[in-house]
């Protein structure tokens, strides 16, 4: 077995090893916040979580589409899981994603020169996961603002508290 082989079957076990801790942590942490949460609001969480996913994703994109067009590069096409906006002749024209490969999110941006490129491309790489980060800092920092989730509390005031700690778990991972 050669060097390279070895590192690479080697990194992928941990890789596997540090995402099957993680998903164990996540769900365990799951399980017991799930224990002060009622059954309604636990519906709730439950049937938000796709539309949460997706405002996570969106606004992950567009922090790269606001560093693209912030680093003047064209800002082509927007797509959000089922949703994509294209740039065309006649202006932008929305269409339904078919594509499963860009299922998640995706923004497509050209550069117009190659002056400065190598920066231009991480400031517009990077422009996702500050959006992400800013998101997940700022809903974690709004959860604090609400009371840790008790029977006795309002149930709004637990599902909006649950909702925030949502988005900001779903935005730190991708961040």
């Amino acid at each position: 077995m050669t060097k390279e082989k070895l590192t690479r079957i080697i990194t992928m076990v941990s890789l596997v090893g540090a995402s099957a801790a993680i998903g164990f942590f996540a769900v365990t942490l799951a399980i017991n916040s799930a224990k002060a949460v009622s059954t309604p609001e636990a519906i709730i969480l439950f049937i938000s979580i796709v539309p949460a996913f997706f405002l996570v994703i969106g606004i992950h994109e567009a922090g790269h589409a606001i560093a693209g067009i912030f680093v003047k590069f064209d800002f082509r096409m927007y797509v959000v899981g089922p949703f994509m906006w294209d740039k065309e002749e006649n202006g932008w024209k929305f269409k339904w994603n078919k594509n499963v490969n860009l299922s998640g999110g995706l923004v497509i941006c050209l550069p117009i020169t190659t002056e400065h490129l190598a920066r231009r491309f991480s400031i517009y790489a990077s422009g996702g996961p500050i959006a992400s980060l800013i998101l997940a800092t700022g809903a974690f920092g709004l959860k604090q603002l609400f009371p840790v989730i008790t029977a006795e509390s309002s149930s709004v005031i637990n599902v909006i508290g649950l909702l925030l700690g949502l988005f900001g778990t779903l935005s730190f991972l991708i961040f």
